[in-house]
């Protein structure tokens, strides 16, 4: 009898703990998640793997992006094109419990690129200024390079002018690409922008 009495004192334990763990894990529910960027340049695709603990079937799950959008799914995914701070806030509810997490994020703007030149026909050697436009350079810690079309590469840190001389007839596409502080790059080509005509030699 008294073994009897002690393996049913045992069952009734280890009943009385799996239904405490069990409460216990239905009443911790907790919101959780992580992403796979905090931070980059525009457009920034977001991927949102939920990790929340204390769910259930019938837990309800609710994302606020911070850009005007929305999604019930468990996970999610959210693409930021204007740049700016964004709060995603994720909100579970089981019945009357509910949780919520939420983490900051920082989309940084691309630069403005644009540019002019000063000639855009005439005879080899043909010398131009490439003007930077001013919203291109209104920022700060820019780096440029160039592609004069030609063959001929050019990377440099300061606004305004840049020369190039051209030294053989063709049409010359010509591009220039910025990259900000962040790492943010933008491009800008101009196709067949300069027109470089051969050298007339004189006789008689």
């Amino acid at each position: 009898p008294y073994l009897i009495l002690i393996i049913n004192a045992r069952h009734w334990l280890v009943y009385c703990l799996l239904l405490l763990a069990s409460n216990t894990a239905i009443a911790q529910l907790q919101s959780d998640f992580t992403i796979s960027k905090t931070e980059g340049c525009s457009p920034l695709l977001v991927n949102l793997k939920n990790t929340s603990t204390g769910t259930n079937a019938g837990t309800n799950y609710s994302w606020d992006f911070g850009n005007g959008n929305h999604s019930n799914e468990k996970d999610a995914g959210a693409i930021y094109v204007a740049s700016g701070n964004y709060t995603i806030t994720l909100t579970i509810k089981e019945g009357t419990k509910q949780s919520t997490k939420s983490t900051l994020i920082k989309v940084y703007p691309n630069p403005i690129v644009d540019f002019t030149a000063d000639i855009v026909k005439g005879c080899a050697p043909l010398k131009v200024e490439f003007i930077k436009a001013d919203s291109a350079f209104l920022q700060d810690g820019l780096v440029y390079f160039w592609d004069f079309g030609d063959g001929n590469t050019f990377e440099e840190t300061t606004a305004g002018k840049t020369p190039h001389e051209y030294t053989f007839a063709q049409h010359n596409s010509i591009s220039l690409t910025v990259t900000n502080s962040f790492g943010c790059q933008s491009t800008i080509r101009k196709d067949s922008m300069i027109e470089v005509l051969p050298v007339f030699n004189a006789a008689f």
